[in-house]
């Protein structure tokens, strides 16, 4: 890198790799060679570079997220990245990135961006969805002749808008489970189920008191 050598963990992964769980995680780089299909999900402190397509997964990383084909996320799929997301397609998926989003066409995406979202190279298309950029939306063609509507915004934290909307759902779905649970009968299960929501309900208030002052 420059005038200096690296040394970066990095694991490699083939399709019949993934565990039974459908979940990785790994101090270092991902690289997986394939598609990576429904109901997966993949964490990497650093880069994670996915060779086939991306289905409805969940996709984190603490730098860059390069897919060489595309996105299929048939509304389910949700790619998260510190820096950068690179991809050849992005369809019908929701995508948070720090620093910039790139492909070559989007469609139907909710895509949120502190820096810029670009689709210049291919057909540089964004189609459908909700684009929101802190700095800059550079494409060949917004919209269609269909006339799908295309929401694009500019200005603001949208990385953090998006992450509060999600805590924000998150909570209110945790006190619906609490309310649900509080009419049946009192039994260990109950406690158990009723105790880790409880918990999952303080992690996430905490949370969001956390993006709330940063926001502010």
């Amino acid at each position: 890198s420059g005038r200096s050598f690296q040394v970066r963990p990095v694991l490699e992964l083939l399709k019949d790799d993934i565990p039974a769980d459908r979940s990785v995680k790994f101090l270092g780089d991902i690289h997986i060679r394939g598609d990576l299909q429904g109901g997966i999900s993949v964490f990497a402190s650093g880069n994670i570079q996915i060779d086939g397509v991306v289905e409805n997964c969940s996709v984190e990383a603490g730098e860059n997220v390069i897919v060489s084909s595309g996105v299929q996320g048939q509304g389910h799929a949700v790619l998260h990245a510190q820096r950068s997301i690179y991809a050849k397609y992005l369809e019908q998926c929701m995508v948070c990135a720090q620093e910039s989003v790139q492909a070559d066409c989007i469609i139907n995406c909710s895509i949120y961006c502190n820096g810029t979202v670009k689709a210049r190279t291919g057909r540089g298309t964004i189609i459908g969805g909700t684009i929101c950029a802190a700095q800059e939306v550079s494409a060949v063609t917004i919209g269609s002749k269909a006339e799908r509507p295309t929401l694009v915004m500019l200005g603001g934290q949208p990385c953090e808008d998006a992450e509060r909307a999600q805590i924000m759902e998150e909570i209110q779905s945790i006190e619906r489970e609490l309310t649900r649970l509080e009419r049946l009968p009192k039994e260990p299960i109950r406690e158990q189920k009723q105790s880790k929501l409880r918990l999952n309900q303080c992690v996430a208030k905490l949370k969001l008191e956390k993006i709330d002052k940063e926001l502010e």
